[in-house]
This record gives C-alpha cells, structure tokens and sequence, in this order.
C-alpha cells in the first residue's frame, strides 16, 4: 500500500510545478501587467526564466530533432516500432514488474466454511469457533506491540448455518455452512498471515 501515496504525491508536486512553471505561459498573452514584487515576484522570475529556458530548448533542439524525424519518416517509424517491440519484451521476459491489476491490501478477513451435506449445526459451529478462536490468535499477535485502545480488530462476527449476503439479498440457510468475518483497522497496512486451523 505504500506505492500508492507515493504515486498519488508525485502527480501532485508534478501538477503543482506544471500549475506555477507551465500554465502561466499559456495564460500570458493578454495586455500587460504590472510587474509582481516580494514572494509573487520571486515565483514570477523563476517562471520567466523557465519559459525562456522551454522557448530556448523548443526553437533549437527539438525543432531540428523534429525536423530530422520529418525528413527521414520511415527512418523514424522504424525506430519506434523497435522501442515498442523491446518495451513489450523487457516486460514479458519479467525483466520489468508489472502487475495489471495488483492485489491491494484490504482491512477486511473473510472465511468460507462448507461442511459435507448432512452435518449438523453443531458440528458446524465448533467449526465455526475454531477459526474464529485462529483469527482472535492473529490478531492478539499484531496487537501485542499496540496500545490497549489501539487495537487492528474493529468488530467480528458469523453466521452459522447460512451464508453472508453479498451486497444484496442472496444468503441462504443451510445447516453446513459458515461464514465468519473480521473487521480490521490497520493503520500501517502489515500484511497479516493467521494461525493454521488443526
């Protein structure tokens, strides 16, 4: 979880320079203004200097890197092709982590329990406690390093003898099945392994 903040602060600062470097320039045409002084005026210089710096770099490089591309087109498209082909390679060969859709850390555990057809309920719930006992043990670990009051476990509960409706009307009753469910509340997001039920 801690990609994703990073990330997040990255696009942020980078949006915020575009917003004080990069936008004004767009905006600057227009009749004239008067000349800003103490912190506004500082920012102003450094965006002055920027955009001569990108007026700089857009009229002499880039335009005869973009000239050159224009004169040899087929030359160019080539080359692209080959940087497409060996990006798509370096990531399938794994020399590159990429992860379409990573798996993200949740704050929720959730357990299934399906018991062959004619148990009875009872048998079900000593089940049924037994893994809620395995979790409580795993949660006691994390919180052994914790304040009293400052707990990951936020709220658990089962339903024996039926199922947990998804997000809309869909358990149902059946007297070999269980579903217990924890709440948790990890502030540093520690990636949690249980106990193994014996």
């Amino acid at each position: 979880m801690g990609v994703i903040p990073v990330i997040v602060i990255t696009l942020l600062l980078m949006s915020l320079v575009e917003s004080l470097l990069v936008l004004p320039a767009h905006l600057s045409f227009g009749k004239r203004r008067h000349e800003s002084k103490g912190i506004l005026g500082r920012i102003d210089a450094i965006r002055l200097l920027f955009g001569r710096g990108m007026d700089s770099f857009v009229n002499g490089p880039y335009l005869k890197l973009l000239k050159l591309n224009i004169n040899y087109r087929y030359a160019s498209l080539a080359l692209g092709l080959i940087a497409l082909l060996l990006t798509i390679g370096v990531v399938k060969n794994g020399l590159i982590k990429f992860t379409f859709m990573p798996e993200v850390d949740g704050d929720k555990i959730k357990a299934s329990i399906h018991m062959n057809e004619g148990v009875s309920i009872d048998e079900t719930s000593k089940v049924a406690d037994l893994v809620l006992e395995k979790g409580l043990e795993t949660v006691a670990e994390f919180n052994a390093d914790r304040a009293a009051d400052d707990g990951i476990l936020r709220n658990i509960y089962s339903v024996v003898g039926g199922t947990i409706a998804g997000g809309g009307p869909g358990g149902g009753a059946t007297a070999h099945g269980d579903q217990p469910e924890q709440y948790l509340h990890v502030p540093d997001r520690k990636r949690a392994t249980g106990n193994p039920c014996r």
